[in-house]
């Protein structure tokens, strides 16, 4: 299990003391976790070092080391150093171990502390770190409008979720359009913004089939008025 899996265990074990209490249950002596054990696994995510990641050098990484949550500043106990380089010697399943019978034996305010710090590395934008082209690899498992949904989280999404070849695969694939829906060169109102016509294509089927599904059509509104020269003209001649 690498760092990942072991933060997101560790993360997962708080939530579920904050949420449920503590949970009563025993850990077999010489036994290592198996593949299908309880705990979120981060194979195929992130390859295991050759030199393990420690939770310090990702946040030095991110530009957070300076910035490190302290409660208080008294000077710290007795012992710290003696019990982090024990930590550091045992395997990673002791250290799992170690870090479950830890996260027991906390307050419940210890647990958000901790939370407080950990839930941060969970919260950042993967999308826009990865390559376009992976990027939209991604956002094309989205349906069509959880792809709309995409497109207003902030505007790197959304230039990403006006792709003309991606909307042109949704066209193919959900609605059966084979022809973009052309329109007038509208005037750019953002650099680096174009709209995509075959995203246009797709969003106006989508209201001609919903309103025939629900029948909002409305009647035509006739001005009897507006009328009345066009009668009186085929009346006299």
């Amino acid at each position: 299990m690498g760092f990942y899996g072991t933060l997101k265990m560790i993360f997962y074990k708080m939530k579920r003391k904050l949420d449920h209490g503590p949970e009563v249950r025993s850990f077999p002596s010489g036994k290592k976790p198996c593949k299908g054990s309880e705990y979120p696994s981060a194979t195929g995510l992130v390859p295991y070092p050759a030199t393990p990641t420690t939770f310090g050098h990702i946040r030095t990484a991110n530009g957070q080391g300076q910035q490190r949550r302290r409660i208080t500043s008294i000077p710290s106990p007795t012992g710290l150093q003696e019990w982090l380089r024990t930590f550091q010697s045992w395997s990673g399943p002791e250290k799992l171990m170690a870090l479950d019978e830890l996260i027991d034996s906390c307050e419940p305010t210890h647990v958000k502390h901790m939370m407080q710090v950990i839930e941060p590395q969970f919260q950042r934008d993967f999308i826009s770190l990865l390559p376009k082209e992976l990027a939209l690899y991604v956002l094309s498992f989205l349906e069509p409008k959880d792809l709309l949904q995409a497109a207003q989280t902030c505007r790197y999404w959304r230039i990403l979720a006006e792709d003309n070849l991606l909307w042109r695969e949704k066209c193919r694939e959900e609605a059966g359009i084979d022809e973009p829906l052309a329109f007038k060169k509208r005037k750019v109102t953002k650099p680096g913004f174009t709209h995509s016509p075959w995203k246009c294509a797709y969003i106006r089927q989508h209201r001609i089939d919903t309103n025939w599904r629900r029948g909002d059509l409305r009647s035509p509104k006739v001005d009897i008025l507006s009328l009345l020269p066009f009668i009186l003209n085929i009346l006299y001649n």
